[in-house]
């Protein structure tokens, strides 16, 4: 794995020396909730 910036991207991203393929990294989901208690 090498970090490189592929062709038509602007982040650097993993990709594989062997196959060249691109490794993106799935952004986490963070959701949250405020309960008013009248």
């Amino acid at each position: 794995m090498s970090c490189r910036i592929p062709a038509g991207e602007t982040r650097p991203r993993l990709v594989c020396i062997q196959c060249g393929e691109t490794h993106y990294i799935k952004p986490k989901i963070a959701a949250s909730t405020v309960s008013i208690w009248n």
